[in-house]
């Protein structure tokens, strides 16, 4: 289900297999690309990622443009 969308906000941002940098990259996405974020993932380091249908993507990298409901809420992972 998806919970947001949002917009890319770092050119060939890196999709990866997991929710932390040491994940294998598979992909990039550009800069102003938008993304349905599925749900969200703080990892050990304390580092926020975002699930989305292409991968895990540092969230950073995304502005989240708009929240499904609950308003204001992404569900955790």
């Amino acid at each position: 289900m998806v919970h947001a969308e949002g917009t890319i906000i770092k050119d060939r941002a890196a999709v990866h297999t997991g929710p932390a940098a040491e994940c294998r990259v598979t992909d990039h996405r550009s800069l102003n690309n938008g993304v349905e974020i599925y749900c969200k993932y703080t990892n050990t380091a304390g580092s926020l990622w975002y699930y989305t249908k292409f991968g895990w993507i540092y969230s950073p990298y995304i502005r989240v443009d708009k929240v499904s409901v609950p308003p204001g809420y992404i569900t955790s992972c």
